[in-house]
């Protein structure tokens, strides 16, 4: 799960450079599948260990599912890091890629 690999990560790191935009569309959260809370919970882990020169937003549109939500937040995150120099973006569009990585 990503929560123990950042945890691991931050045992021996304290600075984490780039910039990042997590997306989630607020529908996606099912009972068995928590996905906007598990964005929610590693955000605020991240937060909490106050990396340097990590920035990042979130964003949880309204109204909208799995399936609808990837264009706008796509066109956001790219818009606001496209001019971040060696930027590689990196889109994850299933939240069992956020529990796998």
């Amino acid at each position: 799960m990503i929560f123990k690999s950042e945890e691991g990560y931050f045992a021996s790191h304290k600075t984490l450079p780039g910039r990042v935009f997590f997306a989630i569309g607020a529908e996606e959260e099912e009972a068995d599948d928590p996905s906007v809370s598990d964005l929610r919970a590693f955000t605020a882990q991240l937060k909490a260990h106050g990396y340097q020169g990590l920035e990042f937003d979130t964003e949880i549109f309204d109204g909208e599912t799995h399936l609808s939500v990837i264009l706008q937040p796509s066109a956001e995150g790219c818009a606001t890091y496209t001019k971040v120099p060696n930027l590689t973006p990196i889109v994850i569009t299933d939240s069992l890629q956020l529990r796998d990585h």
